[in-house]
């Protein structure tokens, strides 16, 4: 990677923030030649051969990764927490679990 021109999303992003930990953590430090705000923008530049990008697996099902191969990084896993918040003075909408039972099993089929 260290030669490749690298397509980031932005430091305010937390995709970024683990990105970068990962690498810290594997004793590599790249400089990004583009940060963009949006996962698709990324998608979009890679495809139009600005450079790579190390972005979520679920990129890989948005509309311009059709154009482009993705590969699984080596090395242990980056993952990140998902938390349903509501107000602590009410009781939990009625479809709330139902939900998180359909989010768990769909980022578990994203695999």
């Amino acid at each position: 990677l260290a030669d490749q021109p690298l397509v980031t999303l932005g430091r305010e992003s937390g995709i970024r923030l683990l990105v970068d930990m990962a690498l810290d953590r594997a004793g590599l430090a790249l400089t990004p030649t583009q940060e963009v705000a949006q996962i698709s923008t990324a998608l979009a530049l890679v495809a139009a051969g600005f450079g790579l990008a190390i972005l979520p697996g679920y990129a890989r099902l948005a509309p311009h990764a059709r154009e482009l191969d993705c590969l699984a990084l080596e090395g242990p896993p980056v993952s990140r927490q998902i938390a349903a918040l509501v107000p602590r003075d009410r009781s939990d909408p009625p479809a709330l679990q139902p939900f998180v039972q359909a989010l768990e099993r769909h980022l578990r089929s994203l695999g």
